[in-house]
């Protein structure tokens, strides 16, 4: 212990011994009731005339005076609790450890001790801004007090009546935790630079909002965000490792269906110099999805090939597809169709909504689990033109080949499902046809099998409806009618219908072809509520 002149002074056993306790809690009353009132007494006490130590006023802290050098009790202690700041630089010193989790590298070398810290499409998707709130308290409580005692107000008041009893208003926007959340992050990268991943993830998200590059420069000087070379080097090593990690599960057996298209961007010279011109960039984008319960003996190419030798296609007729559907459940579903049209028109029989529901359920013959994620794979486009057979072989090997490592010696017996849209689809069967004379069945895309996509058909059936039932409004049964009552827009292109205000006039009219079929068969429109609230009362 010093003295007043900070000269060490020996103390008794005795001394030691009360001093002791008194530190430790041991004794009351305890240190912490003797400093709180030594500084509201401290408060009360007027700054003496020639005191030049403190400038009297609201702020009593003195950065530049020796502690043993500042006269007002009041200013030393503020003094005094401010300076102790070599707790809280070890508490950044903690934040920065790469054993914090707060590491994302854009770059790492193999084998390296920043391998673990890689970015990744799993880092991505695990962060969590309430994850680093957690971090934040566990590792730097006293930096994540003081922010928030300094955004919300009240904060350290309730917290010196009752810590257990500390409840604060949170704004709808812009609320105070995500604001100390992003301070403390701001500030952690600032004092370690490898510090990143809330930087990471915000430029990603910048990324995916389509940012200028400027955003990228003014952000990553205030520590917001990493630069957008920094961003960049991220996605395309966590393309990658998506890459290799496709690769090892087609090589294990997993089947995926390949979804592609042809996309176009129109590319405008802004400076008109020799060899400048706009135009457009043409190429070929595809998604791999994962297939799920679906058996394996069905991606057996030989069997494929056999079947399809054998040609029994040709014996298929119109019994053999009538025979196989099931009339008994089709019914059902028809049931269930007309029922959920009256209960949602009348409100007398909500109360069998729930029933119906729970019978509809029955009926679905392989649901799919709520719990399901599916899981896809974006493959790297390609400058390939799918509208000729040569660019479109050149895109398939470049998905195939060069990004799932299906080539020759790696087909095995495994056939594989690739779909689009009805151009896609109609390429895929030429290709077919036009390479089935080449001896393996790689090179020939014997193992391709191309799928005309579900959601391509539909948009043309919902089309062809349209088309046919549009009419004029001269016939009360027309779909022109029926828009006009409705105020649904007219199609633009009758070819190629808009699918979303198209489902809406088809389900429309739908709806009032079913309740006039209840109309018919209950009397009339004005009476059909009133007999179901009745028959709702009798039952």
């Amino acid at each position: 212990m010093k003295d007043g002149r900070s000269v060490l002074v020996e103390r008794g056993d005795t001394h030691k011994r009360v001093l002791t306790s008194f530190l430790n809690g041991t004794t009351k009353p305890h240190l912490g009731s003797i400093l709180e009132n030594m500084y509201d007494s401290s408060s009360r006490v007027d700054f003496r005339a020639k005191d030049r130590t403190t400038n009297p006023g609201m702020n009593m802290f003195n950065e530049t005076h020796p502690l043993n050098e500042i006269e007002h009790g009041q200013a030393a202690m503020v003094t005094w609790a401010v300076r102790l700041v070599d707790l809280v630089s070890a508490e950044a010193e903690e934040m920065t450890k790469q054993e914090t989790g707060l590491h994302l590298r854009a770059r790492a070398k193999a084998g390296g001790r920043e391998e673990y810290d890689k970015a990744s499409w799993d880092a991505i998707r695990a962060f969590r801004l309430s994850g680093l709130e957690d971090i934040a308290h566990k590792h730097a409580p006293i930096m994540t007090y003081l922010v928030k005692a300094y955004t919300q107000a009240g904060f350290a008041e309730a917290g010196h009546k009752n810590e257990t009893a500390r409840v604060v208003a949170i704004r709808k926007y812009r609320p105070q935790n995500l604001v100390v959340i992003n301070t403390m992050m701001v500030m952690t990268n600032g004092r370690w630079i490898k510090a990143n991943i809330y930087q990471m993830c915000r430029g990603i998200w910048l990324f995916a909002s389509q940012a200028p590059a400027s955003m990228y420069r003014v952000e990553s000087r205030l520590g917001l965000c990493v630069s957008y070379k920094t961003v960049y080097d991220a996605l395309r090593e966590m393309g990658r490792g998506k890459r290799n990690v496709l690769r090892a599960a087609v090589q294990a057996g997993t089947h995926y269906i390949v979804v592609s298209d042809n996309i176009q961007a129109y590319a405008r010279q802004r400076e008109r110099r020799i060899g400048k011109e706009n135009k457009m960039l043409t190429g070929l984008a595809a998604t791999a999805v994962k297939m799920e319960d679906c058996d394996s003996q069905a991606f057996d190419l030989k069997l494929l090939i056999e079947r399809q030798a054998r040609q029994e296609r040709r014996a298929l007729t119109t019994e053999i597809l009538l025979d196989s559907l099931d009339l008994t459940h089709l019914e059902n579903c028809t049931v269930v169709q007309f029922l959920q049209v009256l209960i949602s028109f009348v409100p007398e029989l909500s109360i069998y909504k729930k029933n119906l529901e729970e019978y509809a359920k029955i009926l679905d013959r392989k649901p799919i689990p709520q719990s399901r994620l599916t899981e896809t794979t974006p493959l790297s486009t390609n400058s390939a033109n799918e509208m000729t057979v040569q660019g479109l072989r050149e895109g398939i090997l470049d998905f195939a080949t060069t990004q799932m490592g299906i080539d020759e010696e790696t087909l095995g017996n495994t056939a594989s499902i690739w779909s689009g849209d009805g151009k896609t689809f109609n390429m895929l069967l030429l290709l077919k046809r036009m390479t089935a004379q080449e001896a393996s069945d790689f090179h020939s895309f014997r193992w391709l099998i191309p799928l005309l996509e579900l959601w391509h058909s539909k948009w043309t059936d919902l089309s062809r409806v349209v088309r046919t039932h549009w009419g004029t409004t001269d016939d009360p049964g027309s779909l022109a009618t029926i828009a006009a009552i409705g105020e649904c827009p007219k199609p633009s292109d009758m070819r190629k219908v808009d699918f979303f205000d198209g489902a809406h006039l088809i389900n429309l009219a739908l709806d009032a072809q079913l309740l006039n079929c209840w109309e018919l068969s209950d009397g009339s429109m004005a009476e059909l509520t009133p007999n179901m609230e009745h028959t709702v009362a009798r039952h």
